[in-house]
């Protein structure tokens, strides 16, 4: 087996600050980070069984939710979550990262946002997530437009120079990787 398993320094390696993946958990308390979307997001529901995503691109009918983890937080049965998942460009890390987005707050605000006229498609703007820590442990993360303006060269440069296939979220590949 060795030190560690391929998956094992995958895991390692995904869950390190600035690594492939955007996590709101990550944002410091009462702080902010400042991010622009990239391309197309793509949608779908998922769950976390044995340890690992699981993600569809539909809901499935009769899927047996009671095979799902339990929540580690709360203790209650796992459930298929609504999901949007989009490539950004984070400016904290400067680096490209994938934010698979399940939080409602900031769905809600990134629809919104993409309804307003004056705002429309959220690629055109920064977008500033803020995380605000309340009394107890619990945390709410929001989402604010940050500024129209085209975007930088260099993340667009890095964006298209950066092989990134958000669909095999769904078979639990990965997106960094051509031909898995």
């Amino acid at each position: 087996m060795g030190f560690l398993t391929a998956e094992k320094i995958e895991e390692v390696e995904a869950n390190r600050p600035g690594g492939g993946y955007f996590r709101t958990k990550e944002i410091p308390d009462n702080g902010s980070v400042k991010v622009r979307f990239l391309g197309d997001a793509i949608t779908g529901v998922g769950g976390w069984r044995d340890g690992k995503p699981l993600r569809f691109e539909v809901r499935p009918e009769g899927f047996d939710i009671t095979t799902l983890d339990v929540n580690k937080i709360d203790g209650k049965p796992g459930k298929l979550t609504d999901f949007i998942a989009t490539v950004l460009w984070n400016y904290q890390s400067e680096s490209l990262q994938i934010f698979e987005i399940t939080q409602r707050t900031i769905q809600d605000k990134c629809i919104a946002l993409q309804r307003n006229e004056s705002w429309g498609d959220v690629t055109q703007y920064d977008i500033e997530i803020t995380k605000k820590v309340g009394a107890h442990t619990d945390y709410e993360v929001t989402a604010l437009p940050d500024g129209k303006g085209k975007t930088d060269k260099m993340i667009m440069k890095a964006f298209d120079e950066t092989f990134i296939d958000l669909n095999k979220l769904y078979s639990n590949g990965d997106p960094f990787k051509p031909g898995e």
